[in-house]
């Protein structure tokens, strides 16, 4: 009896990773690489790729420093699939690090930030949350041609009434240029 039980249940568990590795292989049907000009077409399950050679120039370390004021930003990539439209999209992670007086590490980081690439050009779009003022900006990274980065941050929050005004400004730097360092 618990031979037949035993037999039963390696069945079924074999059928259950069957069906899984099917879906899985199934999920991600065609890699389209995205081209500035060229009309993209919506394909279920596809992976939007960026090209690499434009992904890569905003991945690794950057570091802005002036005087004893130090700023550092790691970005990385991830794949990520979006259900919604049951794709695949390459999204760019970044983490900082600000301080004044002592060298920041990643270390201790906790604030991070999710992005993607303006479609094709030399930019990144980032979502950016100051703890410390309590508000949301927009940060436009932007490659430039000598391979530094301009750090744009914006604040988002447009209206607002005389009692209820945001912090200005932002706890880290709005506007900088950074070096690559890794």
């Amino acid at each position: 009896m618990f031979a037949l039980f035993k037999l039963t249940m390696k069945k079924i568990i074999l059928t259950l990773v069957l069906i899984f590795s099917f879906n899985i292989a199934k999920a991600q049907t065609e890699t389209i690489i995205m081209e500035k000009g060229k009309v993209i077409k919506s394909v279920k399950g596809a992976y939007y790729k960026t090209p690499n050679k434009l992904i890569n120039k905003f991945l690794g370390k950057w570091e802005y420093k002036n005087g004893n004021e130090t700023f550092k930003f790691k970005i990385t990539k991830e794949k990520r699939y979006l259900k919604g439209g049951d794709t695949y999209l390459d999204f760019l992670n970044a983490k900082y690090c600000y301080n004044k007086g002592v060298d920041c590490s990643f270390s201790k980081v906790i604030d991070k930030l999710v992005g993607t690439i303006i479609p094709l050009e030399e930019s990144a779009n980032f979502t950016f949350y100051d703890k410390k003022h309590k508000k949301y900006g927009e940060l436009i990274f932007s490659i430039l041609e000598d391979g530094t980065a301009k750090w744009v941050l914006q604040n988002r929050e447009v209206t607002y009434t005389s009692t209820n005004r945001p912090n200005p400004g932002f706890s880290v730097p709005e506007k900088m240029i950074l070096t690559k360092v890794k």
